[in-house]
This record gives structure tokens, sequence and C-alpha cells, in this order.
């Protein structure tokens, strides 16, 4: 058992490791070599040593991020919240042209990395992005884009990015899902279609990790992207399409 337990860690260890590459070569031009920790001549157990050493310095430095990108993302829910409720009731055609465009902008992240900054956002961007994104969550439940692309601008190990925006992701669903219910749209069988998905979702997501696709990371985001562009231009085309014959009357 311990010997599973340490070989967990030095697992997550060497990934926080690639991380700190990555991040010094990006940011500190520092060569790839720089900044492995070396189990021969480091720490004996990496439970101790290196995942402590290197995650709980990564996380020190991404609370405030945290805390300022909910303060700035819960307000702008409840009136993302508010505002498709009164599309929902007078004008579905302009909620579908806002989240059609809006998957079309997210689209596009997957075929343009934002370039990293050499220092860390200051607190408004992380206010600004995080509102921005609590907006997209409130209306379409889809907080990613705004925050995805700030985080992955910050000199910050991906680990620490990924797990921090996931956080931020689940409060804002959780805060959102209570504005529902207090609003009497809670659906019942809307919970009941969540469970029946679920077990699916992790049998996939296993798999997955387990034996990974014989497809580059590029190839899976070129997908993603059209994937999603269809999407868009599917939810955008139909409206466009019908203003046209009207305009022309």
């Amino acid at each position: 058992m311990l010997v599973s337990k340490n070989a967990k860690y030095a697992t997550e260890c060497e990934e926080d490791n690639r991380d700190e590459v990555e991040f010094q070569a990006q940011h500190d031009g520092q060569p790839v070599g720089a900044g492995i920790v070396s189990q021969k001549h480091g720490d004996a157990h990496p439970d101790i040593g290196c995942y402590t050493r290197n995650v709980g310095r990564s996380y020190a430095t991404a609370v405030k991020p945290f805390l300022l990108s909910l303060a700035g993302a819960l307000p702008m829910v409840a009136a993302g919240y508010g505002v498709l409720t009164l599309l929902a009731a007078s004008s579905l055609s302009a909620l579908r042209l806002i989240l059609g465009f809006a998957i079309i902008v997210s689209s596009l992240q997957l075929i343009r990395r934002p370039s990293p900054l050499a220092r860390q956002s200051g607190g408004p961007a992380f206010l600004f992005f995080g509102a921005l994104g609590g907006l997209m969550g409130g209306l379409f439940s889809t907080a990613g884009p705004p925050l995805v692309f700030q985080f992955y601008r910050q000199p910050l190990p991906h680990r620490v990015v990924r797990e921090t925006l996931v956080a931020i992701f689940a409060l804002n669903s959780v805060f959102r899902l209570g504005l529902v219910a207090a609003n009497g749209d809670w659906r019942h069988h809307a919970l009941s279609w969540a469970l029946a998905g679920l077990p699916a979702v992790l049998v996939s997501t296993y798999l997955a990790r387990r034996w990974p696709p014989a497809l580059s990371a590029r190839t899976l985001r070129f997908a993603a992207f059209v994937l999603l562009l269809l999407s868009g231009v599917s939810l955008i085309a139909p409206v466009i399409l019908g203003l046209v014959p009207a305009a022309m009357e």
C-alpha cells in the first residue's frame, strides 16, 4: 500500500515538474532541464518533499485570483440568469444569436492559444473576467471562455490553473442551481436525465484516461473547434435566414 501511495505521488510530482518546466520555458527562457527535481538527489519521499513543495507554492499564488474571480462572477451569475429569464419570455431569436456567437468565440480559443504573461495580472483584471464569465454562466451555464482565456495566460503551472478553474466553475454552477430552484424553474426530470448520464460520463472519462486515443492534442483541439463552430453556426443561421425574407418585404 505504501509503495502504491508513493508511486501515485511520484507520478503527480512528475506532472508538477513538467508544468514547472513548461512555465520556465515560456516565461523565463530557461533550459528544458531547469526545475526538475531529481529523486536521486532530492527528497526520498515524494509525498513529503517534491509534491508538497511544488503544489503548495503554486496554490498559494492562485488563492487571490480565485477569490477575485469568484467575487466578480457570483453577482453576474444572478444578473445573467435574470437576462435569460427576460429573453426567454420575449425574444428567443436574440437568445439564439447570443448563444451562437458565444459558442463561436469559444471555439476560436481552441486554435489560438493565449500568449503567456511575464507577470500575474492585477486584481481588476480577475474581477473583470470573473464578471464576464459569471454573466455567460448565468445566461447559458457556460462560464468557461473568459476565465480560461484569463487564467491560462498567467505564470502558473497548468495543473494549478485547471483545478482553480474547476473550483470556480463548480461554485458558479451550484449558485446558479440555487437560483433556478429559488425561481421555481427546477424540473425533476432534468435531475433524472443527469443521473442517467452520469455513469456514461464516468466510464468514458476513465477509459479516455486509461487508454487515450491515438490522436495528437492538436488534432483533438481542431476536432473540438469544428464541432463547436458548427454548433454556433447552426444556432445563428436559422435566425439570420429568417430575418432576410422579413427585411425584403
